[in-house]
């Protein structure tokens, strides 16, 4: 029979971490430059459970905007044998007739 108090499905619990500028989990006693995190861990049920740690940093840290699409689109073309010729391209054709 399920149970219908929520408190014995749904958790929600706050779990320290501590990463090194590599990425790697230190502990406690670990010297240096670390960065510290409080992750979120919510557990539905026995076996599911998830981590969430929300996070902020300056947007002059963050990688350029790149358009992942495009980028993907080269290997696709390549794959199927096909010479994909971009707008650019054909303009340069096209002008120089």
């Amino acid at each position: 029979m399920c149970s219908r108090i929520p408190e014995q499905h749904v958790a929600l619990t706050h779990a320290p971490l501590r990463l090194s500028r590599m990425g790697v989990k230190v502990g406690d006693a670990t010297t240096g430059p670390v960065n510290e995190l409080t992750l979120a861990e919510l557990s539905i049920g026995e076996n599911l459970r998830g981590a969430i740690a929300i996070a902020r940093c300056p947007r002059s840290e963050l990688p350029p905007k790149e358009d992942l699409v495009a980028k993907a689109e080269r290997y696709l073309w390549r794959g199927v044998g096909l010479k994909r010729v971009t707008d650019r391209a054909m303009e340069h054709r096209t002008a120089a007739s």
